[in-house]
C-alpha cells in the first residue's frame, strides 16, 4: 500500500462505535488565545509528562504555560497548528464537582442539562514531532472544545460539523470516492491522512474569539481546503507504515475506547489503562 487507494479495504477491522479516561498515555491540550493580546490558541505538551531526554521536532517551540487552576506555570512547547492522524476518540459527559471534588460521570447527556453538565472528551493520535512518543492523547474537560472534535453538523451552530465529521464526510468521503471502493468513511479509518488543527479564523483571517459563560475561548478547527481531490489525497496520505500502526493502535486501543468512566473510587495503577482520574479544570468552562 504505497497510496491511499491500494488496497481493499480488507486489512482494516470493524469496531463498536460506542463512547471515556486514565491510560498512562502522553498528554496534550488545548489552551485558548488571548484577545487581548490577540493571540492564537495552541497545543501544549508538558515536559513532566515526557521520557528524560525527549524533544519534539520543528511543529513544536519551548514555551512555559501558566494554569490558574493550580497557580502554577508549566515548561514545556506549544504548536499552534498541528498535523496529526487520528486513531480515535472517546467522551463522556459529567457533572462537575466543587473545587477539588470527584466529578459524577454519567453514560449519556441528559435532555434537561444544567449549567453544571460538561463533556470530557479524549481523542488518541500521532502527532507531527511526537513520533518518538508513539500515540498520544488529546484531552479535555471542556464542552466547547469536546464538541468541537466530536460534533455534528448543526445549521444554527456549527455548520460544518465538528473534526471527526468533517474528516469523515470529506476527507474519508473523498478518498473513497477517488479510490472507487468506499470503506475508508464507514469504518472511520481517519488514520490514514494527515489533518492540520489550529485555531478557527474568519475569511479574512483573523482569529475567531468565541464568548462562552466564562472568558472567550479559541476554538480549534480541522485546516482543509474548500474541494478535496486526488492531489491532496496523495500528497497528505501518511504511507504504508503510518497506515498499518494506526491499524495496530485502532485495535489495541477499542476496549480503552469503549470504556466508561465509574463513580466508584479507584487507586491509580502507574501505567495502567482504563484508570479514572480526576478531573483538572484545565478550561475555563
Amino acid at each position: 500500500m504505497t497510496t491511499f487507494d491500494q488496497d481493499d479495504g480488507k486489512q482494516y477491522g470493524e469496531y463498536q462505535d460506542d463512547d471515556p479516561q486514565g491510560d498512562g498515555l502522553v498528554r496534550i491540550q488545548w489552551r485558548h488565545g488571548d484577545k487581548k493580546n490577540k493571540s492564537a490558541g495552541f497545543f501544549f505538551l508538558a515536559k513532566e509528562g515526557t521520557p528524560d531526554g525527549f524533544v519534539p521536532g520543528t511543529a513544536w517551540t519551548a514555551h512555559e504555560e501558566y494554569f490558574e487552576s493550580t497557580d502554577k506555570t508549566v515548561n514545556g512547547w506549544k504548536a499552534e497548528q498541528l498535523p496529526m492522524a487520528i486513531i480515535c476518540a472517546r467522551s463522556q459527559p459529567y457533572i462537575r464537582g466543587a473545587q477539588g471534588a470527584q466529578p459524577v460521570w454519567l453514560d449519556s447527556w441528559p435532555k434537561d442539562s444544567a449549567d453544571s453538565i460538561a463533556m470530557h472528551c479524549d481523542v488518541l493520535l500521532i502527532a507531527d514531532g511526537l513520533q518518538e512518543l508513539g500515540v498520544v492523547k488529546w484531552a479535555t474537560n471542556g464542552s466547547t472544545v469536546a464538541f468541537a472534535i466530536i460534533g455534528r453538523a448543526d445549521p444554527k451552530r456549527d455548520p460544518q460539523g465538528g473534526i471527526l465529521h468533517r474528516i469523515r464526510e470529506e476527507v474519508l468521503q473523498a478518498a473513497d470516492v477517488a479510490a472507487k471502493i468506499a470503506y475508508r468513511k464507514k469504518k472511520k479509518l481517519y488514520w490514514l491522512f494527515w489533518v492540520t488543527i489550529a485555531t478557527e479564523r474568519d475569511p479574512k483571517g483573523q482569529i475567531v474569539y468565541t464568548p462562552t459563560k466564562g472568558p472567550m475561548v479559541t476554538i480549534p478547527r480541522v485546516q482543509l481546503p474548500p474541494t478535496i481531490d486526488r492531489a491532496w489525497l496523495v500528497e497528505n496520505f501518511v504511507g504504508q507504515g503510518t497506515a498499518t500502526y494506526g491499524e495496530e493502535m485502532r485495535s489495541q486501543y477499542d476496549a480503552w475506547r469503549l470504556t466508561k468512566q465509574g463513580n466508584e473510587p479507584v487507586t491509580p495503577t502507574a501505567g495502567g489503562r482504563n484508570v479514572p482520574q480526576a478531573i483538572e479544570e484545565d478550561l475555563p468552562f
